[in-house]
């Protein structure tokens, strides 16, 4: 027996770097953004933000408006007199970007689902968002202040 004991620590500190490693990697995601943001379920977007808020290019009534709500990760449709009353920005104040992921894990491989839907990305790490909503039907249309 104790001519195996150096074996244990030769063993167990690659495995000891390599699960420290694994939880550094999955812990280390951004905090979610704070601010909710606009967006609508169209490819042509007939919305524009300016100093005096958000304005509609073309009447089409057709077209919802959508706010997501960072802090109980919940959207809900809004009208255009609504978002009109919020403050809009163009661009997320702590640096965020809304972009859909379609990826495939390791997770997949196993029975797990992938790393695809929309993520609140800032400096190549992201926070996952609760939308149920096609890629190519997405636009965002601003920040609430």
């Amino acid at each position: 027996m104790k001519k195996y004991l150096p074996l244990i620590p030769a063993l167990g500190a690659p495995l000891i770097f390599i699960i420290g490693t694994l939880l550094f990697v999955l812990l280390s995601g951004p905090e979610p953004p704070e601010n909710d943001f606009i967006f609508i379920e169209n490819r042509t977007n007939p919305y524009y933000i300016d100093e005096r808020g958000i304005l509609q290019t073309e009447d089409d009534d057709d077209v919802a408006l959508w706010r997501y709500h960072m802090e109980d990760d919940r959207e809900e449709e809004i009208s255009l007199r609504e978002a009109q009353q919020l403050t809009l920005m163009e661009d997320s104040p702590e640096g965020f970007e809304v972009e859909y992921r379609r990826r495939s894990g390791l997770q997949s491989l196993f029975g797990g689902r992938g790393y695809s839907g929309f993520y609140a990305q800032k400096n190549s790490k992201g926070y996952k968002l609760d939308l149920d909503r096609s890629s190519h039907r997405f636009t965002l249309i601003g920040w609430v202040k």
